[in-house]
């Protein structure tokens, strides 16, 4: 018992509703999720910093394994590295801490 209603196809709605493919789907996916990113404004700030801190190791870095090569000492690319995070922490994390607990010492107190 087949029915022989025909189903009418709405030309409209076939226009606009196309089909997608499964790599064009992942694809407007990807292209969502970076402009999701490229909206994110504290992403994009943590982005920039990370940059600039490893700007900052590699020059570093190479700054003094050129004066390590004037002592004699050979380095690699892991030298490179050990010697720009070692300066970056000096810079960054010792230096503020030391000048910290030197701004809390009075030397010198005044009354009037």
């Amino acid at each position: 018992m087949k029915s022989d209603e025909k189903v009418e196809k709405n030309p409209i709605k076939d226009k606009y509703t196309q089909k997608v493919g499964f790599f064009k789907k992942i694809q407007l996916k990807l292209i969502k999720l970076k402009n999701s990113i490229k909206n994110n404004k504290s992403l994009m700030e943590d982005v920039a910093s990370l940059g600039s801190i490893v700007g900052t190791v590699l020059m570093y870095g190479i700054l003094g394994s050129f004066a390590a090569t004037l002592i004699g000492l050979n380095i690699s690319f892991m030298g490179i590295l050990g010697i720009g995070s070692l300066s970056w922490l000096i810079e960054k994390k010792i230096i503020e801490f030391v000048t910290r607990i030197l701004g809390s010492i009075k030397l010198v107190e005044v009354n009037n």
